[in-house]
């Protein structure tokens, strides 16, 4: 009489430890610099984000011919609101996304306003870092001109 031997199918209980093991070495080493890949993210949206809606801004108060102010809502890491001067009709209101991310005006203005020529009643700097350990972070300044501009800054 032959005994047939079976073939076996499947992982063995050390094989699967192995790979369990290797996928944790793996999330040990990747996991913390996604967390730095996600706070420049962070960084980077405010920023942009805010540039963006000071161009709209901008663009507005030349195109209807009134002023439009930026406001921000209680700081400007909470957001800020894009308002008719003249009517005081919210045009657009934009929330930051980022909890993580502190949004500060050098000269502690809360407000700007564009004339119908497209210049700013008042230049500024704003401050955009990460509250976690980011060494650097986003400098907005706006010209008084009006016209923002983006730089890297070092994070106090």
């Amino acid at each position: 009489m032959k005994i047939k031997k079976q073939l076996q199918k499947g992982f063995t209980l050390i094989e699967l430890i192995i790979v369990v093991v290797i996928i944790g070495i793996g999330m040990a080493v990747g996991v913390p610099s996604f967390r730095g890949i996600t706070a420049e993210n962070c960084l980077i949206t405010t920023a942009n984000s805010l540039v963006s809606s000071m161009q709209y801004a901008r663009s507005e108060a030349v195109k209807i011919n009134s002023t439009i102010r930026i406001e921000e809502f209680g700081t400007w890491g909470d957001g800020w609101s894009i308002v008719d001067g003249t009517t005081g009709t919210l045009i657009n209101a934009v929330y930051t996304e980022c909890a993580a991310v502190t949004v500060v005006e050098a000269g502690g203005a809360t407000s700007f306003t564009y004339d119908s020529d497209g210049f700013i009643n008042a230049a500024g700097t704003f401050s955009i870092c990460d509250d976690g350990t980011a060494e650097f972070g986003r400098q907005v300044s706006i010209s008084s001109t009006g016209r923002p501009a983006v730089d890297k800054m070092a994070c106090p």
